[in-house]
């Protein structure tokens, strides 16, 4: 999901495949000899032969971003799947685990660091460069708006820690995956009342002004954005296009989707090991471990951790 340090525009035209005999020109990049493409221009009289073919044309092209679009709503769904998938398999694994705790020492603030400060691992969950476009900047905003809430989640709701308390934040995280993969896995690419993708909203409004410009033929009401939307997914092939809106927009592929799942599963068994291994831990090994002297408590965190990972994949 991590967006290129190159130009956006460099790099679509080097993906991107024209029908018909491409325009070709060389350039040398990294001591490299490179061909970039040149992107069929759908308003170029060449491209569309006559008018009747040009009209034809251009409702291919609009179908072909309305196509794109219902795509990254489907890519949205995956993500919000694989999420789910790991705060529920998260919980499989970890509660049955506070059993063998004593919540005596267990502290709120212990809990938040497990739950509550979601933002400092955002960034490491879906990288993004300065580059962005404007619109891939909202896209990525809007997904870590759901990755942030689905952790946040648990912590908002924490009170007196006990047992109970723990079980309850465990099972809290699992019930806002569930709540999140609703909100974007039953999300209609028409955006029907009710069951808009809120961070694919914008790209529901730049892909329906280009589609009704292009049934128009009206070249000259594009914004910047709805252009390089055109100009990246312009005559590409099926299979391309996930890859296309993972690699510039930011909406993650189905690889990138676990990928992303998968560090988030890491980040909490990682953060929850050292609260069940304090929770764990005899009163001589926490004040051993407390006057940073040996004891058992890494060797418990990295346990818990590593028996985790096991469950979790495959």
């Amino acid at each position: 999901m991590t967006l290129p340090k190159t130009s956006q525009s460099n790099n679509r035209r080097n993906t991107a495949k024209p029908t018909g005999a491409p325009v070709s020109t060389k350039e040398t990049r990294d001591g490299k000899e490179i061909t970039l493409y040149q992107v069929p221009d759908p308003w170029n009289d060449s491209f569309w032969k006559n008018d009747v073919a040009g009209q034809n044309s251009r409702k291919q092209v609009a179908e072909e971003m309305a196509a794109v679009y219902t795509l990254a709503v489907g890519s949205m769904g995956v993500l919000g799947t694989h999420l789910s998938d790991a705060c529920e398999a998260f919980k499989n694994f970890a509660e049955s685990k506070v059993d063998d705790m004593s919540a005596d020492d267990v502290t709120t603030d212990m809990m938040k660091a497990v739950f509550g400060k979601a933002l400092d691992i955002l960034k490491d969950l879906l990288p993004g460069t300065e580059g962005m476009s404007t619109l891939a900047k909202f896209l990525y905003e809007g997904i870590q708006d759901g990755v942030r809430s689905l952790l946040e989640y648990p912590a908002s709701n924490l009170g007196a820690i006990d047992k109970d308390a723990i079980k309850k934040a465990i099972r809290d995280l699992a019930e806002a995956g569930r709540k999140l993969k609703m909100q974007w896995y039953t999300a209609t690419p028409g955006g029907e009342p009710n069951q808009q993708l809120v961070p694919l909203q914008k790209l529901s409004d730049v892909v329906s002004r280009l589609m009704a410009n292009l049934k128009t033929n009206n070249r000259r009401g594009m914004y910047m954005d709805e252009w390089e939307f055109l100009e990246t997914f312009v005559s590409t092939e099926v299979d391309e296009r996930a890859a296309l809106l993972d690699h510039f927009y930011g909406v993650p592929s189905s690889k990138s989707s676990k990928l992303i799942a998968l560090k988030l599963f890491k980040h909490i068994a990682r953060r929850f090991s050292k609260v069940y291994a304090w929770g764990a831990a005899s009163t001589r090994d926490k004040l051993q471990h407390s006057q940073k002297e040996l004891s058992k408590i890494p060797a418990m965190e990295n346990k818990f951790f590593s028996e985790a990972i096991v469950a979790y994949l495959p």
